[in-house]
């Protein structure tokens, strides 16, 4: 699992990496990523998409990116907890799936996270 130091490591790679990034598109793929949503993977694709990351925090082990309203009346968040062996990459347009692939977001720089 993951501890504090290096889920403070991937905050600060995100930080560089995703603040002041539109999402453009969002695929949620991995049945258990969804599961605290009551909306499912479906309700968190439209939530995300078309959203700006505005900053990147970490609570505990928990990260959070904060989002910008778009055209929602609030702004939201992301809450991600790594568990195990989660891993957050940024990649470039049309890198090859990873093994153990949850979730991918296409940002308007072409990277992919």
């Amino acid at each position: 699992m993951p501890e504090l130091p290096e889920v403070e490591v991937v905050r600060r790679g995100l930080a560089d990496h995703v603040v002041g990034r539109r999402i453009v598109d969002v695929s949620v793929t991995g049945l258990r990523t969804a599961r605290r949503q009551p909306g499912g993977a479906t309700e968190i694709e439209d939530r995300l998409r078309g959203r700006t990351v505005t900053g990147a925090r970490r609570r505990g082990k928990y990260l959070w990116l904060t989002l910008d309203a778009g055209d929602a009346a609030d702004a939201d968040c992301l809450l991600v907890h790594l568990g195990m062996s989660g891993q957050m990459l940024v990649t470039g347009a049309g890198a090859p799936p990873v093994r153990h692939l949850h979730a991918r977001a296409i940002l308007d720089d072409d990277t992919e996270l």
